[in-house]
C-alpha cells in the first residue's frame, strides 16, 4: 500500500511491501517524497487470499528493518488495531480493558514492538503512529474502548492516528472521542472517506474539523473510476483543504503488478499526479499534498 504520507503486535506495519526483491522500486519511489504502509496492526499482518478464503499472518518487521538499513529510508510502523473481525476469537483485542491495551500500545510506541511469534527480539523497533478502526455505526459498544485506548496512546505520544472507517461513516463521532482522549483533530488522519466521491459533503465535514484525509481509492475501481477521484480532489482544493489531503494507494498484492496486478506502487507518481496537473492542479499544491502534508503528519 503506497503512501504519500509515508501507514503488532502493531502493523501497520506500515507497508503492503514485504519481499526484497521489490527493494530497488521502493527506493526509487521514496526518494522522490513518497512514504510507504500497510494497515493492520497489533499481530495482524495479513494478506488477504481472496481465492483460498483465507488470511496469510504474516510478520514483516525483518523485511521492513532489512530494507530501511538497505535503503536508508525510515520507514514507520504502527501499533493500534484493526477491525476485531481481522483477530482470532482468543485475541485480546476482544476482552482486553482500556488500561490494558493502552499499556500495550504505549509500550510499543516508546520502547519496541511486541510480537510473541517472532524468534528474535526487535528491541530497536518503536513504532510511530497508531492504527484504529470503526465500523459504519460508529465507536460505539467494544470499538469504543478500543478507540479510547489508541487516541489517548496517541496524544501522550504525541504520534499521529490513523482512523480506518467505511466511507467516512461516523467519523465524526470518532474524531470527538479522540479529541476527548486529548488527541486534536489535526493529528488524526481519517482514510478511506474517498470511496464514496460523489457526496462532498461528508468529505468537507470531516476537513473542517481540522484532521487529514488520506485519500486511498485511487485505482479501485471497483468504487469509481481516477476521473471521480479527480474532481473530489478538484473540489477540495478549490474548498481550501489541500494542506489536510493525502494521497495513497489501498491496494494488496493481488493488485500489484509484481505478483500479476493492474498497478504498480510507482503509479501515484507516474500516472495519477501527473494526470491531476494535465487535469489544471497546480505543480506547487501537488507538492504540498505529497510532500508538505506527509512532513506535517508525521514530523511534527
Amino acid at each position: 500500500m503506497v503512501k504519500f504520507l509515508l501507514q503488532s503486535w502493531g502493523i501497520v506495519k506500515c507497508m503492503s511491501i514485504f519481499l526484497s526483491n521489490i527493494l530497488l522500486l521502493l527506493i526509487k519511489i521514496l526518494l522522490c517524497g513518497l512514504m510507504m504502509r500497510k494497515n493492520q496492526p497489533w499481530n495482524c499482518w495479513i494478506i488477504a487470499n481472496m481465492a483460498a478464503g483465507r488470511l496469510w499472518m504474516l510478520s514483516q518487521l525483518a523485511a521492513l528493518q532489512r530494507m530501511s538499513t538497505r535503503s536508508g529510508v525510515n520507514i514507520i510502523v504502527s501499533t493500534g488495531y484493526h477491525l476485531p473481525m481481522f483477530y482470532p476469537e482468543d485475541h485480546p483485542i476482544h476482552f482486553a480493558e482500556k488500561q490494558e491495551l493502552e499499556d500495550i500500545f504505549l509500550e510499543e510506541l516508546s520502547e519496541k514492538i511486541r510480537d510473541p511469534g517472532l524468534k528474535e527480539p526487535y528491541e530497536n523497533v518503536k513504532a510511530g503512529m497508531v492504527k484504529a478502526a470503526i465500523p459504519a455505526e460508529g465507536p460505539i459498544g467494544r470499538y469504543e474502548v478500543l478507540l479510547r485506548a489508541a487516541a489517548s496512546s496517541a496524544a501522550k505520544m504525541s504520534v499521529p492516528l490513523m482512523l480506518h472507517t467505511e466511507k467516512g461513516k461516523s467519523a465524526l463521532a470518532a474524531i470527538c472521542m479522540c479529541e476527548m482522549e486529548g488527541l486534536p483533530a489535526k493529528r488524526m488522519l481519517v482514510c478511506h472517506v474517498d470511496r464514496q466521491a460523489t457526496d462532498y459533503t461528508v468529505h468537507e465535514e470531516i476537513a473542517r474539523t481540522g484532521a487529514f484525509l488520506e485519500y486511498d481509492t485511487i485505482h479501485r475501481l471497483a468504487y469509481h473510476d481516477d476521473k471521480s477521484e479527480y474532481k473530489l480532489i478538484h473540489y477540495m482544493i478549490n474548498a481550501g483543504y489541500a494542506g489536510q489531503l493525502l494521497f495513497s494507494l489501498d491496494t494488496t498484492a493481488k493488485r500489484l503488478n509484481h505478483y500479476g496486478g493492474e498497478i504498480g506502487l510507482s503509479y501515484l507518481l507516474r500516472t495519477f499526479l501527473p494526470a491531476l496537473q494535465s487535469a489544471g492542479v497546480p505543480g506547487a499544491v501537488l507538492h504540498q499534498i505529497a510532500y508538505e502534508n506527509p512532513i506535517s503528519v508525521f514530523c511534527s
